[in-house]
């Protein structure tokens, strides 16, 4: 949960996120998408040389569609831009679409926030459009990736 608080409270990684949280509030919402919603999974990344651990990945389950899942990496800024992203990203999608039978993962990703729509597109990735935010106006990539994307997807047969 540590590094759960640090990141939720750190203004720099938030920015292209959310609304940085008080410690008290990422507390409850780590709670919230962990503990009350036992469908979702969460690994840490962590550096294979020294077990460090560089971020966070998600799978979340969409209430409005069965086998559709929605996944969310943050990396701590300290070790963004080294590539954790997208091999967890990789390894999520296989676990979705080959063990969960997924139908469809997508993924948000700020308009500013390049590394992260540029890891959705290089990992085959469809942009379905721009959402906005109504509370804070931030604007958000929609990615979607299906299971015919997935499996006509050489990028992902590692």
């Amino acid at each position: 949960m540590n590094l759960w608080i640090e990141i939720y409270t750190d203004p720099k990684i938030m920015d292209h996120i959310g609304p940085t949280l008080s410690k008290e509030k990422a507390i409850k919402l780590f709670e919230k998408v962990t503990v009350e919603n036992q469908d979702n999974l969460f690994y840490v990344i962590r550096n294979t040389h020294n077990s460090q651990k560089v971020g966070m990945i998600g799978l979340m389950t969409k209430l409005t569609k069965d086998s559709c899942y929605e996944l969310g990496v943050m990396i701590h800024k300290n070790y963004s831009n080294k590539g954790y992203a997208y091999k967890a990203t990789q390894i999520l999608l296989k676990l979705a679409f080959k063990q969960m039978n997924a139908h469809s993962v997508s993924t948000r990703c700020h308009v500013l926030n390049s590394g992260a729509n540029r890891i959705s597109k290089a990992l085959g990735f469809v942009n379905k459009g721009i959402i906005s935010d109504g509370k804070s106006a931030r604007k958000f990539n929609c990615w979607e990736m299906t299971d015919e994307l997935f499996k006509a997807n050489n990028r992902l047969s590692f």
